[in-house]
This record gives structure tokens, C-alpha cells and sequence, in this order.
């Protein structure tokens, strides 16, 4: 039995070409933070849909003024924990707002 032609496969994303480098996907949102303070530094990307503030009213707020406590430990928990030379995708459910 094959599956049905509309049944994703979630399993080969990360080898799916980017059709544009450097774009955010419409439904997607990048914010920049130092790591140190968590203060968000650079945002991009549908940040009011996502967030509920747009990228202006973003730029120089801490995390725990966008996160819930929970979400702002975890993400004070990878900035100490892991190099952060590299950006970090956090597609975790649990950083969703």
C-alpha cells in the first residue's frame, strides 16, 4: 500500500532545498539575542503573528517580556549550555507562544 500523495515527509526537511537563502518562510520568525542578557537584539519574520509584536516593538526587549518564565529559563538554559557561534533553530513546541 502507498501512501497518500498528500502525507508529508517530515522526516527528509532538513535536506529540502531552500528556494531562497537568506529568507524567513512567510510563517516563520528569526530573533537575535545577546546571550548573555537574552535581549533581543535583531528580529525578522511575522513576529506579530507569532508573538503578538510586531519587529519594533521587539527590538531592545528582554526575553521574559515576550516568553513565559518557563520559556525564558529554557532559553537561558542553551545560551549557557551550548556554543552559540552558530544560529540555533528552535523548532521545540515548547518555545512556541
Amino acid at each position: 500500500m502507498t501512501e497518500p500523495a498528500h502525507t508529508a515527509d517530515v522526516i527528509s526537511c532538513d535536506r529540502e532545498p531552500i528556494h531562497v537563502p537568506g529568507a524567513i518562510l512567510p510563517h516563520g520568525a528569526m530573533l537575535v539575542m545577546d546571550p548573555t542578557t537574552l535581549e533581543i537584539l535583531q528580529c525578522a519574520g511575522d513576529t506579530h503573528g507569532l508573538l503578538g509584536v510586531g519587529n519594533a516593538g521587539l527590538l531592545g526587549q528582554a526575553a521574559d517580556a515576550v516568553f513565559a518564565p518557563s520559556q525564558t529559563a529554557l532559553l537561558r538554559d542553551l545560551s549557557e549550555k551550548h556554543s552559540l557561534d552558530r544560529p540555533r533553530h528552535l523548532l521545540d513546541p515548547i518555545l512556541r507562544v
